[in-house]
């Protein structure tokens, strides 16, 4: 079991965000963890995050380097596909 001293925030936003991120890793064979901070924070009266940055995605240490180089290869593909789209429109 990884110690939480051992976990890395790889990502920060929205819920649905968030749990794309956590799905690709899961299909990549790594384990995630998200943490709700705007539920933490109402818990403790105050607040840390607005709501489409209030959901951090953690993994493990050893994991760290390989899941932001899929979460990358991701966002390039998006970047390719939204390039791709708008040249379609010319």
């Amino acid at each position: 079991m990884t110690k939480e001293s051992d976990l890395r925030e790889i990502f920060t936003g929205s819920l649905v965000e968030s749990n794309f991120i956590k799905e690709l890793l899961e299909d990549n064979g790594i384990g995630v963890l998200m943490k709700n901070t705007l539920k933490e924070g109402h818990l403790k009266k105050w607040a840390s995050h607005l709501p489409q940055n209030s959901y951090m995605v953690l993994v493990a240490e050893e994991d760290e380097l390989r899941a932001n180089n899929i979460i990358s290869e991701y966002r390039r593909s998006v970047e390719n596909n939204t390039e791709s789209d708008e040249n379609d429109k010319d």
